[in-house]
């Protein structure tokens, strides 16, 4: 039943992914990377499960650098975090938040919430 979750898990963030950027950016090449931001906090679930899913993710595909950005130990990334925040209108804010480029996908569990400015 897990494996079934987490194939529904990848397909639902990558037709996500391929619907917000109107692209194929799983077709990416290494001279072309994708940066991706994901937010999290220590003791969240829902951040530790994004991360184990981005971490397999950026392993079956060389073109993804991830950063991890801990919110809870470090001010410099609650700065950077407040500032998206901000600049997407977010009024809810909570972890984990993944952004890619102008979009973001807020939580992680049964529905990833995709937005964009």
């Amino acid at each position: 039943m897990s494996i079934l979750k987490n194939k529904t898990r990848w397909l639902i963030f990558g037709a996500l992914l391929i619907t917000s950027f109107g692209q194929n950016i799983f077709a990416r090449e290494e001279q072309n990377p994708l940066t991706v931001y994901v937010f999290w906090a220590e003791g969240c679930p829902h951040c530790d499960r994004a991360i184990r899913f981005t971490q397999k993710w950026a392993r079956e595909a060389p073109y993804v650098q991830i950063h991890y950005l801990e919110l809870t130990r470090e001010p410099n990334n609650q700065r950077i975090f407040r500032t998206l925040i901000h600049y997407f209108g977010i009024q809810r804010p909570g972890v984990p938040l993944t952004v890619i480029g102008e979009h973001f996908f807020q939580g992680f569990g049964t529905i990833v919430r995709p937005g964009k400015p």
